[in-house]
């Protein structure tokens, strides 16, 4: 999903090298910050459903 929309809204000319590579650089930028962000997100919510843990009285 994190490249079928960008990819979807390229309207550049694919047989230039020069739009070609702009966009893959792009494109690369894009999913290492989702590769960084989408684990950070994934701990946070872990560690907060750990902190939530209810002990029953009995």
């Amino acid at each position: 999903m994190v490249g079928t929309v960008p990819a979807s809204r390229f309207h550049g000319n694919p047989q230039d090298p020069a739009q070609v590579a702009a966009f893959t650089g792009a494109m690369g930028t894009a999913l290492r910050t989702v590769a960084v962000v989408l684990p950070a997100g994934s701990a946070a919510v872990v560690a907060g459903l750990r902190g939530t843990g209810r002990r029953s009285p009995g």
